[in-house]
């Protein structure tokens, strides 16, 4: 991954007002400069927490650019600061050109950004290759003497050392995805397409990654959440339909149109605004209608179905290529009534469109649970998501087995310290754990902002050696400790399993959702950028 940050305040190199004297949108220029000379390398940028009076000076916004995940074996590091010359912006293009002459398969990889930390607008470019995640090479822009001895570098230095990464990783098995969309497309049959949801960095797994596995098994249309990740898909040169599911905000009409982006509208303005800017590119552009027929979050009510058509008969460069609902309860067989109903009103709103001489190519209710226990709402594309990554128990009604899905992400560590303690010893925060007996505890550098969630303190259990051990005392940020008394054979650095499978034992995302009162999403979800994935594919590692 090659990083080119332009960093100001706080750094005790540049602090304060005065280094910001060169705009912050220069940065922007030598980052293009960077991508034009480095064509293919995908460089991005983004702004991120801004304070407002660099807001409004230099007209950034927190998010108003495309941000990268930091997770890739090889990462190179090239800070650009204000006092940059010329010279300095030609020695970074130079470093950003070796790494692409050390790594030829390039991918961009980026996720949403956090509005956190310092003034920054960043880029970020993805390197693959086979080295283990200990031998990660980091190549580092470090700033040279000041010259007017004030610590205001003008000059940059090339720097490059080696460095080792913490061994905490997610493993991402893009076998299991692939079978898991063959399982799906067995279910529906080959009349009715697959929407694959990808949204939320693919519910953790990481978007792009399994969005080219997918595409490349055939998969027909990619479900987003916002154009932003939509964006993302495109840059890393996926060319499959996709479909924004919230919509579009204000000023992103343009970038929808020309990615290719369906959006999902439910307000007369949305429509008004999107028929506009089709219409100034001299395009009639596709739109899927969401009706609301019970989730009660985005939608036209169904009730309101018959004056949304009136008024949408008006716009001349909206084409409504597809109708679809979102069904609230399809898991719940005691709901069964409700989402019948759902599926009723669905269906007399669809009528109306048809009766208004709208044409929907696409029809389309079925998340995950309805697409295996409601074939009424598939329609003639189903949406599947949870059950892409594997999630069985806490997705899908309790009489569909499914069996045949398989997890897609397992995230482990290792052991980074033992300790024998004695009987009756507090061990964490709030001393929450007292031994009982003369123990053996590991520490495993994993943590909450991990996505090892607190909740599983003295509550989850962890895979080591073949044997089950239990977390003790409280989950930290970054820290977590096990009872490892009863584990054969244990040493410093053995594999921690968190979540997945190791020989015959396992612990699933639905195991860990129990425990901390939550659902196998939210466990995925929930697994930080600190954490690197690394992509498994034939029984091979990238």
């Amino acid at each position: 991954m090659v990083r080119i940050d332009k960093r100001a305040g706080g750094t005790g190199l540049i602090s304060g007002r005065k280094a910001f004297q060169r705009p912050m949108k220069e940065g922007v220029e030598i980052l293009n400069a960077i991508q034009k000379e480095n064509v293919g390398l995908g460089v991005h940028f983004r702004a991120v927490h801004l304070q407002p009076f660099y807001r409004e000076r230099y007209g950034f916004r927190p998010g108003q650019l495309p941000a990268a995940e930091y997770a890739s074996e090889r990462v190179i590091s090239l800070p650009l600061y204000p006092a940059m010359d010329d010279r300095d912006v030609q020695d970074t293009i130079a470093a950003v050109s070796k790494v692409r002459r050390m790594d030829a398969n390039v991918s961009a990889s980026r996720s949403a950004a956090k509005n956190v930390g310092m003034p920054l607008t960043s880029a970020w470019v993805n390197t693959t290759n086979n080295q283990k995640i200990s031998s990660a090479k980091l190549r580092t822009l470090s700033p040279g003497p000041s010259p007017n001895g004030r610590g205001e570098s003008n000059r940059m230095t090339i720097t490059e050392h080696n460095t080792a990464r913490r061994p905490t990783w997610a493993e991402i098995d893009l076998d299991a995805l692939a079978n898991n969309l063959r399982v799906i497309r067995a279910e529906v049959g080959s009349e009715v397409g697959v929407m694959a949801a990808v949204k939320a960095d693919a519910y953790g797994h990481g978007a792009v990654p399994c969005a080219r596995r997918l595409e490349a098994e055939g998969v027909n249309w990619f479900g987003v959440a916002m154009p932003e990740e939509g964006l993302e898909l495109r840059h890393a040169g996926i060319s499959k339909p996709i479909l924004c599911l919230g919509g579009f905000w204000a000023g992103q009409e343009s970038a929808c149109l020309q990615q290719r982006l369906t959006p999902v509208v439910y307000r007369l303005d949305m429509i008004e605004s999107f028929d506009r800017a089709a219409r100034d590119a001299g395009l009639v552009a596709d739109v899927h209608v969401k009706i609301d027929t019970g989730m009660g979050r985005l939608g036209v009510r169904a009730d309101d179905v018959r004056q949304f058509c009136e008024a949408l008969s008006a716009f001349q460069n909206i084409r409504v290529d597809g109708l679809m609902t979102h069904l609230a309860a399809a898991d719940d067989p005691a709901q069964e009534d409700f989402t019948k109903d759902q599926l009723k009103r669905f269906q007399q709103a669809v009528d109306l469109f048809r009766e208004r001489g709208f044409a929907p190519r696409y029809v389309h209710a079925a998340n995950s649970a309805a697409t295996f226990a409601y074939p009424q709402a598939r329609g003639n594309i189903a949406r599947p998501g949870g059950t892409l990554y594997g999630f069985r128990r806490d997705v899908l009604p309790p009489q569909i087995e499914a069996s045949q899905l398989r997890p897609v992400l397992s995230l482990r560590s290792r052991i980074m310290l033992l300790k024998t303690v004695g009987k009756g010893e507090k061990l964490g925060y709030g001393s929450t754990f007292q031994t009982t007996r003369q123990s053996l505890i590991a520490t495993v550098p994993i943590g909450y902002d991990d996505g090892y969630r607190r909740a599983l303190s003295n509550r989850g259990r962890v895979i080591i050696g073949g044997t089950y051990a239990p977390v003790v005392g409280r989950v930290s940020m970054d820290l977590t400790l096990i009872d490892v008394t009863d584990v054969p054979g244990v040493t410093l650095d053995d594999q921690v399993t968190m979540l997945g499978r190791e020989g015959a034992l396992a612990i699933s995302a639905e195991d860990l959702a129990e425990l901390a009162g939550t659902i196998s999403y939210e466990i995925t979800c929930g697994i930080s950028a600190r954490v690197p994935r690394t992509y498994m594919e034939n029984k091979t590692q990238t």
